[in-house]
């Protein structure tokens, strides 16, 4: 969509149909953030924060680990409360080239992010209530918008 620079103005989503020529194709972004974030502990029982980067197959993940000691390959990780704790084991501690973890999970890794996982919020975020956690400039800025990036469209739109 081109408009002349004099044309600029604020308009609504609701707007949007009249600023399209016909035949023209509109494209929206339908993608989820998944719930990447999971607070957990080592076999030791000293605590980690794993934030997942990718779901790579039905059980296995990359991710990133904060630990006081990097968990090591073969070691048992856990996730959740103890009456419902879900766990994995590290399948390599260095993924070749990076940072990364591979993980797998007892259970499907879709459905465990799903039920035990947190949204990895922005440091401009507050975090949720409880979660012991805050953003490093929460308590200083607050964000203008909500963040997002995309317009919120109707289906009928």
């Amino acid at each position: 969509m081109r408009l002349p620079e004099a044309t600029a103005a604020d308009r609504r989503l609701a707007d949007l149909p009249e600023l399209i020529a016909p035949g023209s194709l509109l494209v929206f972004n339908d993608t989820r953030v998944i719930h990447a974030r999971l607070a957990g502990r080592k076999e030791s029982g000293g605590r980690i924060e794993v934030m997942v980067e990718r779901i790579d197959g039905e059980h296995e993940v990359l991710a990133m680990v904060r630990a006081s000691h990097p968990p090591k390959a073969g070691s048992r990780l856990y996730f959740g409360p103890e009456e419902a704790t879900e766990g994995a084991t590290v399948v390599s501690a260095r993924e070749p080239g990076s940072m990364m973890l591979r993980i797998r999970f007892d259970a499907p890794a879709a459905g465990v992010l799903e039920r035990l996982g947190e949204l990895p919020l922005p440091p401009l975020h507050p975090a949720p209530a409880g979660s012991g956690r805050r953003g490093a400039l929460s308590d200083r800025v607050r964000p203008r918008a909500g963040c997002g990036g995309g317009p919120h469209g109707r289906p009928a739109l």
